[in-house]
């Protein structure tokens, strides 16, 4: 039958239980693995995700705590690379993974972070956190990170090994994910 409607409440303890329920408690987390496959301009990456054998591994690992930043190229940015150079890709599952988990890192690294400007106006509520030189993949490479422009004018720029982000703080539960116009290659 009908459902009864619910009694409204005006007790202050029943409204906090609920509203605390309504922000902690999200009934879907979307995880960095969930936003690869779902995001428009990540479709080529995560075709290649799904292409390796241990692409359950892989997943499995991605959608675990982290936290994890990804530094993902975008569709246009895997597209520049030749297709004998996907073909070898593709052929050898080893280099594959590698190349998958070389865009990972552990640690959440915020856009701010890779900045790590003493005029950032969150450090009252953060710890200062240091712009870093290199940064090192899953797969244990170092991405060397470049800044140009000054932060405080909007006319800066992040490169990881000369990809530069151009979509930044991508947030996920598990993680950040970042997206660069080139792929990075060891």
């Amino acid at each position: 039958g009908l459902r009864k409607p619910q009694k409204v409440t005006n007790d202050p303890e029943s409204i906090n239980r609920k509203v605390y329920w309504c922000f902690e408690h999200k009934p879907v987390r979307r995880t960095v693995i969930n936003l690869i496959f779902s995001h428009n301009e990540l479709k080529n990456f995560s075709t290649l995700l799904r292409n390796t054998n241990a692409s359950s591994s892989l997943i499995h690992e991605l959608s675990l705590e982290g936290p994890y930043t990804g530094f993902l190229p975008s569709d246009e940015a895997l597209n520049l690379l030749s297709t004998n150079s996907l073909n070898k890709l593709y052929k050898d599952d080893n280099k594959m993974s590698e190349f998958v988990l070389n865009h990972f890192t552990k640690g959440l690294w915020m856009y701010r972070d890779l900045y790590g400007s003493s005029y950032q106006p969150w450090l009252m509520y953060n710890e200062k956190r240091e712009a870093p030189e290199k940064i090192q993949t899953l797969v244990n490479n170092d991405i060397i990170v470049k800044i140009e422009g000054e932060f405080k004018n909007c006319d800066h720029s992040i490169y990881l090994n000369e990809a530069k982000i151009i979509r930044p703080n991508m947030k996920c539960h598990n993680g950040i994910i970042h997206i660069i116009d080139k792929p990075i290659i060891f």
